[in-house]
């Protein structure tokens, strides 16, 4: 008997845990990989009663080609992301472009499609008038 009881505790706590997670799997540190960006780190955060639910992201560690692209530290990398479906999601992400002395000339917010493709790796595309384009951006959860 006692050890039923401590099954069904085992089990609901278990449940319990795992129906919170399925809510905000984007919620946490991502790290990129696999391409001139690798080890650039966001933290994507899910803002609070935004209705449908609504994510961002901000960099948290700046490396490779992010940074030579002068992104820093608190930049609000991914704005305005929102579940399209089970594990997909769309949202802006900000683009900067530097001159030849390293100078930020211009910023703008595109579009994205951010694909989970487990729960610790994102896929990333650019997106524009709702079709994919350009490389895919891989992104491995590290916390």
């Amino acid at each position: 008997m006692k050890n039923r009881l401590l099954l069904f505790c085992l089990v609901l706590v278990l449940g319990l845990g795992a129906c919170s997670k399925d809510q905000d799997l984007l919620v946490g540190k991502w790290e990129r990989f696999g391409d001139p960006a690798e080890g650039s780190i966001l933290k994507i955060e899910k803002i609070e009663n935004s209705d449908p639910p609504n994510y961002r992201a901000y960099v948290n560690h700046s490396t490779g080609l992010l940074l030579d692209l002068g992104f820093i530290v608190n930049d609000l990398k991914w704005k305005d992301i929102v579940q399209q479906g089970e594990g997909e999601f769309e949202g802006q992400d900000l683009t900067k472009a530097v001159n030849n002395q390293g100078e930020i000339q211009w910023t703008r917010y595109d579009g994205i499609h951010i694909k989970m493709v487990s729960n610790d790796m994102l896929h990333v595309e650019g997106l524009v008038k709702g079709e994919e384009f350009g490389d895919v951006q891989k992104w491995r959860r590290i916390e």
